[in-house]
């Protein structure tokens, strides 16, 4: 991923990612993308726990919101203070 274009098309219905919230610690785990739009994504937790239903995440507002750790990993940020929010890593592409 070279752009925050680039990290938006990652998002895949289906795919599942690995999520550190650097924020909410309980929060971190194995997702499950169950749906994409241009602001964000929809995603639940895997394994699926009792009564969970699906969460949103808001797509940071500028790029410079998004830092681009490598080819699979990438991580927003408050733009304010600086501070990490989450991490995500998409894992590698299988063609």
């Amino acid at each position: 991923m070279k752009s925050f274009e680039d990290v938006k098309a990652r998002f895949i219905v289906g795919q599942e990612i690995e999520v550190v919230n650097h924020v909410l610690s309980k929060a971190s785990g194995r997702w499950l993308v169950t749906n994409v739009c241009g602001s964000g994504y929809w995603f639940r937790r895997l394994p699926a726990r009792a009564n969970e239903t699906n969460c949103w995440f808001a797509f940071p507002k500028t790029a410079a919101k998004c830092k681009i750790d490598g080819p699979d990993r990438v991580t927003f940020r408050d733009g304010d203070s600086g501070i990490d929010w989450v991490t995500i890593d998409f894992g590698p592409v299988t063609p």
